[in-house]
């Protein structure tokens, strides 16, 4: 059975997470030389793990840099292919997006893993409305 969840919670070796980012990312890591390719290039907001059972077959982090110049962006995004499916993506970055979502310093506008950009301010209405106890299409009265 999958089980997602974040990289805090994980108990595992964490050098099961680095072998994976080798084998099966989705995209080239960005190139600076002379860096650990799985260290991550910006300070991670958000990192999930993709367990089944107890192994490792997904990660991903969702960075940002701390200028206004760059958009937080999705990276090290790996899933082997057994589970590589377009729901086990998109349910691993949404996940990503809804932990940076609790404090999105860097802005309404996330780069996915493909580097398109996805607007979460519905999102954020959402949490919002959510955390003040409005629940949609019934009033307080």
């Amino acid at each position: 059975m999958l089980e997602l969840c974040r990289t805090t919670e994980f108990r595992g070796d964490q050098m099961d997470i680095v072998e994976l980012l080798d084998v099966a990312r989705l995209t080239p890591p960005p190139v600076d030389e002379g860096a650990d390719p799985a260290a991550p290039q910006h300070p991670p907001y958000a990192e999930c793990v993709l367990l089944d059972a107890d192994r490792v077959v997904g990660f991903g982090r969702l960075v940002w840099s701390g200028s206004a110049d760059e958009l937080p962006q999705i990276r090290d995004l790996a899933v082997v292919r057994a589970h590589r499916t377009p729901f086990i993506i998109q349910a691993m970055e949404e996940d990503l997006i809804d932990e940076y979502a609790q404090n999105a310093e860097g802005g309404v506008i996330v780069l996915d893993h493909s580097n398109r950009q996805i607007d979460i301010s519905p999102r954020l209405h959402a949490q919002m409305r959510a955390q003040s106890g409005h629940v949609p299409g019934r009033s307080k009265g």
